[in-house]
């Protein structure tokens, strides 16, 4: 009977967070086990609380670990969604008291009723086994009447009584009768015992209604008999394990070793020993043995495949042997050996989409599959139209020739770091530009050609526009331009889908003497990466004349920012105005309060800490008559100052604050 179940002081916390349906609740991770683990329809009541301490009540039917399955809003509470960390406790519930209460009422019920089986059954024995009697008794042990079959034990001459089948007399249990039967049971084997009962020795050797009978069998006919059945349909150890029956469907033995189909086998059915080295076995009936699949030569096993023997060497089917030579055409189909794949062969060498390995490794002045070249000819080859690694290292051409062009134009990298050697040696004589030349047209189109080459542009009666050339290949290219009037401006265009520093748009320099730089970058897409060298552009409050920028001070400045300065320690009683407005002013004996590098119209504050000594003035500092009494008693004050002129400064004063 389901009933439920209680465990001290069980609590714990949400493991995460549930909504209002979910039926499954895991609680924080170990504390499962302080809960109670119901099983055969048991459950107990749990509570959960949230933080503003509503209630619900579910009934939890099972745990897992941590995991409790349960049911909700139990007993008059509502489902609720609760968070992650929120209690669950077991409390005694209304609803847990009185299941408690129900099911020791239907106990109590079950063991009044178990009582009362109990005393009839035991009734029932005791109206059966009377005990011991001095004399024949003529009623039970309850005074009742007697019944058939009951026993006593008769203490006057020592023998057992039973009850005739009559209920009208007391037969004596014979020990002579016992001790026969036993010897029956024991030895007897012609007919049974008693009953249908045979004996032992029947049972062990045989005998009349045991041996080769239906259903029947002594134990050695089960084992040795090789005659016949046993019991009309099975047959003894000894013929399933090397007799000759046919009907037995075949012994062990002759499963085992037989030459031919086993004696009362299916058809074609054969021996282990002819499956593994039988002759007459190949062929699509049989299938061949294993010593056929080994080693037959000169046709199949089982009518289409062939023996391990002939696949290796032979010469009948396609063999490892020609997978591993053939050089003449294909193994079969589009299949060639390994010979032809290595070194070549009719329709592998220089065969579109093949190739031998010695071809793609080796052949140089002509493709391998008529598309594809070797590793020799991409390394050192002179054929490609896109050049070889030797090309691209020392120069193009059959020769190697560094001022040959390699391919589309571009040269080898030994031609590059030539250039690159020639363009450091002018680097390294402070020579960055090998020409000068003087623009004043309104248009500039320089050519790549003109690497290294500064213009002088000269703007004073018109804009110029420089348009600089598509870039292509060429990486590294450079120009130089100087604006050298300050009229009009200097407008840089670029070619075709090139960019100027990443964008579009043109570049325009305004200011005189402003210098840029442009160098070519064969990128995707092409680009020309321009530094502006003087060119400045400014801000709000400030102004740019030419390529003069000044501050603009006499318009009023509105500031979006706080404004502050960090306080001078001070314990001397000397303000350096120079280093600070404000000062924390910590008095180290009897002072004189000194300003100096006073600046007309500067103002701050001091933060006094005196501990009570005395405090006087320079002459230069004005206070009014009660300043040097009120801070030099011991407190904290805080004295603003301002300097109307640099030679004097005004010094007021709050009362001590706390």
């Amino acid at each position: 009977m389901a009933q439920a179940l209680f465990k001290n002081n069980a609590f714990s916390t949400l493991a995460s967070g549930i909504n209002t349906s979910v039926t499954s609740i895991t609680v924080a991770a170990g504390d499962g086990a302080l809960f109670p683990a119901p099983t055969d329809g048991n459950y107990f009541y749990v509570t959960l609380i949230d933080t503003s301490n509503n209630l619900e009540i579910v009934k939890c039917t099972a745990r897992s670990t941590d995991a409790l399955t349960v049911v909700r809003a139990q007993e008059s509470t509502t489902a609720r969604a609760y968070s992650s960390g929120d209690r669950i406790e077991l409390r005694v519930t209304g609803a847990g008291l009185t299941d408690v209460v129900t099911t020791a009422a239907a106990s109590a019920t079950a063991a009044a009723s178990s009582a009362a089986a109990s005393a009839a059954s035991f009734d029932s024995f005791d109206d059966r086994f009377l005990g011991a009697k001095s004399s024949a008794p003529s009623t039970d042990n309850d005074s009742a009447a007697l019944v058939v079959g009951a026993l006593y034990f008769n203490t006057s001459d020592d023998n057992m009584y039973v009850r005739n089948a009559a209920n009208n007399a007391w037969l004596t249990v014979n020990n002579t009768v016992a001790s026969a039967l036993a010897t029956a049971y024991a030895v007897k084997v012609d007919g049974v015992a008693a009953g249908s009962d045979h004996s032992a020795k029947a049972w062990a050797v045989g005998g009349t209604g045991v041996t080769d009978t239906s259903s029947k069998g002594a134990a050695k006919e089960w084992a040795t008999e090789t005659s016949g059945t046993v019991d009309g349909t099975s047959y003894s150890a000894k013929e399933y394990a090397a007799g000759t029956q046919g009907s037995t469907g075949g012994s062990a033995k002759d499963w085992a070793q037989d030459a031919n189909q086993v004696n009362g086998a299916s058809t074609n059915d054969r021996s282990a020993k002819a499956w593994a080295q039988g002759a007459s076995m190949t062929g699509s009936t049989l299938g061949g043995s294993s010593k056929d699949w080994a080693q037959v030569t000169g046709g199949t096993v089982d009518g289409s495949d062939y023996s391990a023997k002939e696949y290796s060497i032979g010469t009948t089917a396609t063999s490892a042997k020609t997978y591993a030579t053939k050089i003449d055409g294909a193994v079969t189909g589009s299949d060639f050996s390994s010979k032809a794949w290595a070194i070549g062969g009719t329709n592998v060498t220089s065969t579109g989409s093949r190739g031998a390995a010695k071809e793609w490794a080796t052949t140089t002045g002509a493709a391998v599959d008529t598309s594809e070249f070797s590793s020799k000819e991409y390394a050192l080859g002179t054929t490609l139209t896109t050049g070889s690694s030797k090309q691209w290292a020392l120069g193009g051409g059959s020769s190697f020739t560094e001022g040959t062009a390699v391919a589309g134009g571009v040269f080898s990298a030994k031609k590059y770091a030539a250039n690159a050697a020639a363009s450091a040696s002018l680097a390294a004589s402070g020579q960055l530009y090998s020409t000068v030349v003087n623009q004043t047209g309104a248009t500039l189109s320089p050519a790549l050609s003109a690497d290294g080459t500064y213009y002088l542009c000269d703007t004073s009666s018109n804009n110029i526009t420089v348009t600089l050339p598509a870039i292509g290949s060429s990486e590294g290219v450079k120009y130089a331009f100087q604006k050298t009037h300050a009229s009009n401006s200097l407008i840089f265009a670029r070619s075709g889908s090139d960019t100027l520093n990443g964008s579009a748009s043109n570049i325009t320099i305004t200011d005189v003497n402003a210098q840029i730089q442009f160098v070519s970058d064969d990128n995707s897409p092409d680009n020309w990466v321009g530094v502006n060298l003087s060119q400045i552009t400014v801000g709000s409050g400030l102004s740019k004349t030419g390529s003069v920028v000044s501050l603009d001070l006499t318009t009023d400045q509105s500031w979006t920012g706080s404004q502050r300065s960090t306080p001078v320690a001070n314990t001397s009683g000397s303000f350096d105005m120079a280093t600070g407005n404000n000062f924390n002013y910590t008095p180290s004996g009897n002072q004189a309060l000194t300003f100096t590098n006073i600046t007309a119209g500067q103002g701050g504050i001091l933060y006094v800490v005196n501990s009570g000594h005395t405090i006087t003035k320079h002459a230069s500092v004005k206070v009014d008559a009660n300043l040097l009494a009120t801070v030099t008693a011991a407190g904290t004050y805080m004295l603003g100052y301002y300097a109307p002129t640099s030679a004097i400064i005004v010094v007021t004063n709050s009362l001590a604050v706390t």
